[in-house]
């Protein structure tokens, strides 16, 4: 990260604002794409397939567009011969899946939390699948139903991105727009495209 950093501040010194146009060019010549990070996941009910694997997939492309990949590993899985730079560990609280029910739910309150010690952010997230899943379910089309799985994952997935941003930037404090800003809509977390905004991917990469 100090090379990436370092890239940054010649960049922005050259060029400006523009730097978040050819940064993804720049730490992909250096290898900062790479980075070896491990997403441990934890889930503590039910969760479908689908669900998960559209959630990766997103969570990814956001992440690949901000020059950052991933590894995923169960926390079940983790050995003492996994020994990565970094580790984010993730909670998956309640059931992650679709239900065509009514649901009798209380949706207010924090999609998903990163806990803090000492004024820090720390590598620890809590997803709340339940309250994500009856937010969107409120703003899904009837062809977005037959296929609630797959969209509640990718909706998850944004969810997990701007947790995930606190961790790498160490820093509570949220964006102006995109996947960082401070409250995701329901129709947010179902378009077709959301992404980080080049000044938030600046921070991911700029603080130590």
């Amino acid at each position: 990260m100090a090379i990436a950093s370092l890239l940054f501040a010649i960049l922005k010194i050259a060029m400006g604002r523009c730097v978040a146009a050819i940064l993804l060019f720049v730490l992909s010549a250096f290898g900062a794409e790479k980075r070896p990070i491990m997403l441990l996941m934890q889930f503590e009910q039910d969760h479908s397939e689908a669900s998960i694997t559209a959630m990766k997939r997103e969570f990814a492309a956001i992440m690949k567009a901000a020059g950052l990949s991933f590894d995923y590993k169960l926390r079940s899985e983790l050995t003492e011969f996994d020994a990565p730079p970094e580790i984010v560990l993730v909670k998956f609280k309640g059931q992650c899946r679709m239900k065509l029910l009514p649901e009798l739910f209380d949706e207010r309150g924090p999609f998903a939390t990163t806990q803090m010690l000492d004024g820090q952010m720390q590598p620890f997230s809590e997803v709340a699948c339940d309250r994500v899943r009856v937010s969107v379910k409120s703003s899904m089309t009837s062809d977005q139903l037959r296929d609630g799985d797959t969209v509640l994952g990718k909706a998850l997935g944004r969810v997990l991105a701007h947790e995930v941003y606190h961790v790498l930037s160490k820093s509570p404090h949220h964006g102006t727009g995109g996947v960082a800003r401070k409250a995701l809509t329901s129709s947010e977390l179902t378009a077709d495209r959301l992404r980080f905004d080049p000044k938030d991917i600046e921070r991911m990469y700029s603080l130590p």
